[in-house]
């Protein structure tokens, strides 16, 4: 069960790399969009031509540039909060808004109507992005990710810490015909659901899909399966977009999640070599027919059903594994749109760091365009000497300081297991701890072999394409998404802009 800090913390580092991804997708449009930093320029314009209007703002804080624009920001979000305020039934409070209503004086309330239209185009794209457009496009250090989460510099980590972030509600994306929410977790749930299962512990799923068969055509108003006290988790249904079976199999999933048990898959290469033997079996059966190598027509007629019937049943095998893995595929999205523990939040945050890091050599800098493998085999370079240099500052034999390395193979440092050995659990640090190979170990450390250092770029190039999505979006994605986003539609924006 995770505590309130680790949500907390949780919430606060993804809104974190929501606004740092959204500042680098406005930044590249800025670049290759003459118009749209025009656009921005104009609206900064436009604040201080109001601001002097109606004395919102002192003349004599224009001699500090930099402290200027952010009273124009300030005001920016005076007006677009109050605007959301004034046009919105959604209840959003936020408390920082507030303060700044009273500090400015309440200023969209002496617009005139002209003004309040412009008010509106700003509000637009900041719904749209879920941050004001003119604060995206002020100056951000994009390398204090890595100088906080990588090199573990406490006071670039306090300077996230520190950030204030103004969001907005952003305009949702279509939800899921499931949608799953965890009793103990606050999740938000769209409200396009028309049906609603509580599930307790212990529940059986064959009561449940009694009463879900009973219910599923019964459309005259929303339905409820389950005692909305005390439960689990919750599976919120649009029954226009899905079927009975597919809502069991998330909720069978998500019961043995939420147990913490493991999945058992099901054994789909022996479902493969099934249908690899009725493919030729089949082919077989058609050449008979077409050659006609039948004796008789009730011979010729046989094997006309056995075509049918082998057609049928690898057709049933091929949906079988698929719907198993889209099955799996959709609860393992659902589990990593969830709060991580400690020590997976900390993982997250390391690997989106060298993620932007590396996305930032490609796009970013000035140097002659090199492939993301060669710039990330470098990284590892950067890693392992930064690994070593830490551990001599402080004194420290290798295997005491951990290092980023082991984010991506936990045996990063470790020498490597004989073979016809076993290790216990306590033996296990023996390896690196001492500096020196266990007699049950080899001289060769994981580090040392090539096999682990290509799994180790293979891993940092996917966090290169989790954080080229996360940018193309302006949004947090999950790895998740990036592996079962098509190529094309991933690939497609990552051409590299010098111009930054």
């Amino acid at each position: 069960m995770l505590d309130n800090e680790i949500l907390s913390e949780d919430a606060f580092y993804r809104n974190w790399w929501r606004y740092t991804y959204t500042k680098l997708h406005v930044r590249k449009s800025l670049f290759r969009q003459g118009r749209l930093r025009e656009e921005v320029e104009a609206t900064f314009q436009w604040l201080e031509v109001i601001a002097d209007k109606y004395n919102f703002v002192p003349r004599f804080l224009k001699s500090d540039q930099n402290g200027y624009r952010g009273h124009l920001i300030n005001l920016s979000n005076c007006l677009v909060y109050s605007f959301h305020k004034r046009t919105q039934t959604d209840e959003f409070f936020n408390k920082d808004f507030e303060l700044l209503l009273e500090t400015y004086d309440h200023p969209f309330e002496k617009l005139d109507s002209q003004e309040v239209d412009s008010v509106k185009v700003l509000y637009e794209s900041t719904r749209r992005l879920g941050y004001l457009v003119v604060s995206l496009y002020s100056e951000q250090r994009f390398d204090i990710a890595w100088k906080a989460f990588v090199k573990k510099i406490i006071v670039a980590h306090n300077d996230i810490l520190k950030t204030k972030i103004y969001s907005y509600p952003r305009y949702h994306r279509p939800s899921k015909a499931v949608q799953v929410s965890i009793a103990s977790q606050e999740t938000k749930i769209a409200d396009n659901w028309d049906l609603v299962i509580f599930y307790h512990e212990g529940d059986k799923e064959f009561h449940i899909k009694e009463q879900m068969k009973r219910l599923w055509d019964d459309r005259s108003e929303r339905k409820i399966i389950g005692d909305s006290q005390g439960y689990d988790f919750a599976l919120y249904i649009d029954r226009t977009r899905c079927k009975r079976r597919h809502v069991l199999e998330v909720l069978r999933l998500q019961s043995i999640q939420f147990k913490g048990y493991s999945l058992v898959p099901v054994d789909t290469a022996k479902l493969a070599k099934t249908i690899r033997w009725l493919e030729r079996t089949k082919r077989r059966a058609n050449l008979k027919e077409k050659y006609g190598v039948a004796d008789s027509n009730d011979e010729t007629e046989r094997f006309y059903f056995k075509v049918k019937r082998l057609d049928k049943l690898v057709s049933r095998l091929a949906v079988m594994i698929n719907e198993y893995y889209e099955t799996l595929n959709e609860i393992t999205k659902v589990n990593e749109e969830l709060p991580k523990s400690k020590q997976g939040l900390k993982q997250d945050n390391v690997r989106r760091a060298v993620g932007l890091f590396l996305w930032m050599k490609v796009n970013i800098s000035k140097n002659v365009p090199r492939s993301v493998n060669s710039i990330a085999d470098e990284i590892i370079d950067l890693l392992e000497e930064e690994y070593e240099t830490t551990a001599t500052r402080n004194g420290l034999f290798a295997g005491e300081f951990s290092s980023v390395l082991e984010y991506y193979n936990s045996q990063y440092d470790h020498f490597i297991l004989k073979e016809g050995y076993e290790l216990s659990e306590k033996d296990k640090p023996i390896d690196s701890k001492e500096g020196i190979p266990h007699a049950a170990f080899k001289d060769d450390r994981y580090l040392d072999d090539p096999k682990t250092r290509e799994n180790i770029r293979r891993m940092i190039v996917e966090d290169y394409y989790l954080a080229e999505l996360c940018i193309n979006n302006a949004d947090y994605r999950s790895p998740y998404e990036v592996r079962n986003t098509k190529k094309d539609e991933l690939y497609s924006f990552t051409s590299v802009d010098r111009s930054l």
